[in-house]
């Protein structure tokens, strides 16, 4: 695992009275994880069904469990790869007039995760010991109790989203002995989009897949090799719409009731 962070920043004060900061950051998180035998295709050489013979995806069988025996099974961690690259902009203005105190800002996210899983890639094998009694004896006429099958190889998801998050709030000074904070954020999470559309929703409606409209590959497939099952599209490139109302009020006050500094009544809301 690593990461990476870079930051530019910039302050600015234009009048005594306004200031403006503003700054771009970017961070990159990896992360890797792999088992020994990964690129090594010994589930292929061992002439398991629909393992992949090159590739990233190759490998040992994901897990062989074994029951009712005195081996327990044998089994290897698949590849796990993420990136994520998180660019942001941010910038505030901050303005004094009078008994006001203004702030104003934006805050906007641009997010990209590149993720490769290879679940259950070479498969998965439990050999209960069910026809024989024994789960090694089972395993050794090759016959297992449940098997897990992967039809094809685990393509890379990429996901891209921007988040954006708008704020104002006005610090006013009405006395000498009272404050009131008046704010207002708005926040929008645009739902990820994977740019293949590989990832479906499941419609009970339809009693099957959906896959996202940019998605040109899974229809073809389904009605070449499983016609039987009903599969669709969405309307849409994303698995779910998006939450457009998120507005997010605050209000507060600071008060002195005595006039000194000793008691301060505070409140808030938001």
């Amino acid at each position: 695992q690593r990461f990476q962070n870079a930051v530019l920043s910039l302050t600015s004060s234009f009048t005594p009275t306004l200031l403006n900061e503003g700054h771009f950051s970017y961070s990159r998180t990896v992360n890797r994880t792999q088992g020994q035998n990964t690129g090594n295709p010994i589930a292929a050489q061992s002439e398991i069904p629909f393992a992949p013979s090159s590739g990233i995806n190759s490998g040992f069988p994901e897990s062989i469990a074994i029951g009712t025996s005195a081996l327990s099974g044998l089994s290897e961690g698949q590849p796990w790869f993420l990136t994520v690259n998180t660019f942001q902009w941010y910038d505030g203005i901050t303005w004094i007039h009078g008994k006001h105190t203004m702030k104003a800002g934006v805050d906007i996210r641009r997010i990209r995760a590149d993720a490769f899983i290879a679940t259950h890639q070479n498969n998965a094998y439990t050999f209960s010991g069910q026809f024989t009694g024994d789960g090694f004896s089972d395993f050794l006429l090759g016959i297992p109790s449940t098997e897990f099958l992967v039809l094809d190889t685990n393509q890379q998801g990429r996901f891209r989203t921007t988040s954006q998050a708008y704020y104002v709030l006005d610090d006013w000074k009405i006395s000498p002995s009272l404050t009131l904070n008046i704010g207002l954020r708005y926040e929008y999470y645009a739902p990820p989009r994977e740019l293949s559309g590989l990832t479906p929703l499941f419609d009970s409606a339809l009693g099957g897949l959906r896959y996202p409209k940019q998605n040109t590959t899974a229809l073809p497939w389904y009605q070449a090799n499983r016609p039987d099952l009903p599969v669709a599209q969405l309307d849409r490139e994303t698995q779910y719409t998006p939450d457009k109302n998120n507005f997010a009020p605050r209000i507060g006050l600071a008060w002195r009731p005595l006039k000194n500094e000793k008691t301060v009544v505070r409140a808030g809301y938001g």
